[in-house]
């Protein structure tokens, strides 16, 4: 994978702003016997907000214990398998293979060496990852999860033995350390609730949400369980976050590793963070940093509806952040068909009763053009919102026959592109709790770098997060060299009739300096600096009828700005708007830029 075409400069305008306090909490996987460790976690905050989606694996009765705090009103959402799954897809480490091409064939698409600092601007995210690709593919509609009965939380109690009795009637073992932790965590402030874990994706899965105030993780009975270290993947709005108090790294990434590496990444993943844990026993270790609907080597983004399923559905300020995209090319020669048409249909979906509440869906219809009147070929579903769309198109001037399509999605390609994953390895400790802030972005982790090589380093982004970890199984040149001057190093794809050799699982105890080609690096070089998110002032919004009728999806940067205010104790963090005027947020975000490049252009010089 070659990753050499520079960012388009418009993506600098999707800068990072500071999210401000909400909360998170740890929570427990009882199972018959001892608590489960192989959980996916995930959590999505905005404002005060939270909703906690854990996943375990394997069948049989399992139960989500989690830590409220004491006022806050629970409630349980559905768990869309399909989202975690993909969530896992996206975040997870990667072993990639290249192969050293012909030394004697100079590859047309070499680029050219880069300055040893700041890669920023060439990691080809706008060609196969970047933020605009990703708008533009989060608005694919995909069916909704399936129905299941939603069980309800159950208070364990409000003393230490109740709590105790209640954990070991759900066939938890509960040990000294355990009890212990139990009582900790009700004289902290917190009560106890269960809740019944459902099939999903092959294991168990529950999700729960409440509303609090500050941003932080209660550890008392992770580390009771005997845990030492959590996998949580963070889904936040205008930035990446980072554990305060404690040092933060990233996971050393483009790895060169050997061939024994390959068909066992999480495994080899799993083994080289927890030697990473040893070494720094109270650092945090990010895994994954990226925009939310964009990602480099995955087969797709996450879409909207994926999204709102991992718990961005139930924040305040999504309840209104759905999109109505118009797709008229076929029957129209304006961007999103004529203005009357627009407005109807942006109607339809504001009038017609739960209208707002429908999951992302494409309603196509086929539009005949007679004599300047339009019609339908067939009549439209049956339904309000259907019936409403249709009338509505029949009464518009249309220029020619086609289809045309209406799609409608829960979140706007705006609001989803101001979402950030964080995937972060973190300490828990038996004393305290892990306090979360926003930080800035960060980059590091793909294919071309610094000098034309591949980073093996952490570095402090421009606008937008691209971190990832990585590790490469890398095939020298085996062929004749039949050139004097051979240019040794230019890696790519596979040859022709290339066959892929038997894989085997790595053992437990598997050696990772050996399987690192040329050991493990410094980790120094992938320390993150405590640096916090730029502000950028949000534009004023302009006056119209409408905030969620859309041109066509192909044209992503063309969404209307959203003014949806933030909940209380939210982070504000409004991105201007492609189409907005010259708000202040323009002129912070010129003199960003301004300043990247007279840094850049220094270096260059030295």
């Amino acid at each position: 994978m070659r990753l050499s075409a520079p960012r388009a400069l418009a993506s600098a305008a999707i800068l990072a702003t500071l999210l401000d306090a909400s909360s998170a909490n740890a929570f427990l996987v009882a199972r018959k016997g001892k608590p489960s460790s192989e959980t996916q976690a995930v959590l999505a905050r905005d404002g005060s907000t939270s909703v906690l989606t854990v996943a375990v694996k394997g069948g049989g009765a399992a139960s989500l214990i989690v830590p409220i705090p004491k006022g806050a009103k629970p409630f349980v959402l559905e768990v869309d398998a399909q989202a975690l799954a993909s969530l896992e897809s996206i975040s997870g480490a990667r072993v990639e293979e290249q192969w050293e091409q012909d030394p004697c064939e100079l590859p047309l698409d070499a680029p050219p060496p880069l300055p040893e600092e700041t890669p920023s601007g060439k990691d080809g995210a706008e060609k196969k990852g970047g933020e605009k690709k990703g708008a533009k593919k989060d608005v694919d509609a995909k069916p909704a999860a399936p129905e299941r009965k939603l069980t309800a939380l159950s208070d364990l109690g409000a003393t230490q033995a109740e709590a105790v009795a209640a954990l070991k009637k759900l066939g938890l073992e509960v040990d000294a350390p355990l009890e212990a932790a139990v009582g900790k965590a009700l004289a902290d402030g917190y009560s106890l609730a269960a809740l019944e874990m459902g099939e999903a994706n092959g294991g168990r899965a529950a999700a729960v949400g409440w509303s609090s105030e500050g941003f932080e993780l209660p550890t008392q009975l992770l580390s009771g369980a005997g845990r030492s270290a959590l996998d949580l993947t963070l889904l936040t709005r205008g930035s990446r976050v980072g554990v305060l108090g404690t040092p933060n790294f990233g996971v050393p990434t483009n790895l060169d590793v050997q061939p024994a590496v390959l068909g066992s990444a999480a495994e080899f993943h799993h083994q080289l963070l927890s030697k990473l844990g040893q070494e720094q026993q109270q650092a945090a270790f990010v895994q994954y940093a990226w925009g939310a609907t964009a990602c480099d080597g995955c087969s797709k983004p996450l879409g909207a509806t994926e999204l709102g399923a991992l718990g961005v559905a139930a924040w305040p300020s999504a309840s209104g952040a759905g999109e109505l995209i118009i797709v008229a090319d076929a029957v129209s020669e304006e961007p999103g068909g004529p203005d009357d048409l627009r407005t109807a249909l942006e109607s339809c979906a504001a009038t017609t009763s739960g209208a707002q509440a429908r999951p992302a869906a494409s309603l196509k219809l086929e539009v005949l053009v007679e004599n300047g009147k339009t019609k339908l070929a067939k009549p439209a579903p049956e339904g309000p919102y259907e019936q409403c769309v249709g009338k509505a198109v029949e009464a518009s001037s249309l220029d020619k026959s086609g289809t045309l399509e209406v799609r409608w999605t829960p979140l706007s390609r705006k609001f989803a592109s101001e979402l950030v994953l964080t995937r972060v390895s973190v300490p828990v400790s038996e004393a305290g709790k892990l306090v979360f802030a926003a930080r800035g972005p960060i980059e590091g982790g793909r294919e071309i770098g610094p000098q034309g090589k591949p980073e093996q380093k952490v570095f402090e982004g421009v606008a937008a997060n691209n971190f990832q970890t990585r590790y490469v199984v890398r095939h020298p040149w085996k062929g004749a060299i039949k050139c004097q001057v051979p240019q040794r190093g230019n890696y790519g794809g596979a040859p022709k009739n290339w066959k892929a050799p038997a894989t085997k699982k790595l053992a437990a105890n598997a050696d990772l300096q050996a399987l690192i080609v040329g050991g493990l690096p410094k980790l120094e070089a992938f320390k993150l600096a405590e640096t916090k998110p730029a502000v950028v002032p949000p534009p004023t919004p302009a006056p119209s009828p409408s905030a969620s009728v859309s041109a066509p999806a192909s044209s992503a940067s063309s969404a209307p700005s959203s003014s949806n205010p933030p909940a209380s104790g939210g982070c504000g963090c409004a991105i201007p708007s492609s189409r907005s005027g010259a708000a202040p947020g323009a002129f912070a975000l010129a003199g960003l830029l301004a300043a990247w490049f007279k840094r850049r252009l220094r270096r260059t010089q030295a």
